[in-house]
């Protein structure tokens, strides 16, 4: 699932998002982040990666930031990362 619109870490499990379904990788999270550096996107949040077309937004979320994806789906956005983020999405 090369090109993902989003990974993320849980616990011991890395995921990699993408339009047509879901995956599970045996990588280290930075690994993964690694692997998706030919596409233009950034590492959001500590278990977070968003590709920047499918960010259609940047949202607050309560006293936080969310990346609001073309699917819908809200990814956290570190206060540390959201100004980097901010302008390049």
């Amino acid at each position: 699932a090369v090109g993902g619109a989003r990974a993320e870490a849980k616990d011991s499990s890395r995921g990699l998002i993408t339009a047509p379904g879901a995956a599970t990788v045996k990588l280290a999270f930075s690994e993964c982040v690694a692997a998706l550096a030919p596409f233009p996107g950034a590492r959001c949040h500590s278990s977070h990666w968003v590709r920047f077309r499918h960010v259609k937004r940047i949202a607050r979320a309560g006293s936080a930031y969310a990346c609001v994806l073309d699917d819908g789906t809200e990814v956290p956005v570190s206060r540390r990362r959201y100004g980097e983020l901010k302008r390049k999405v």
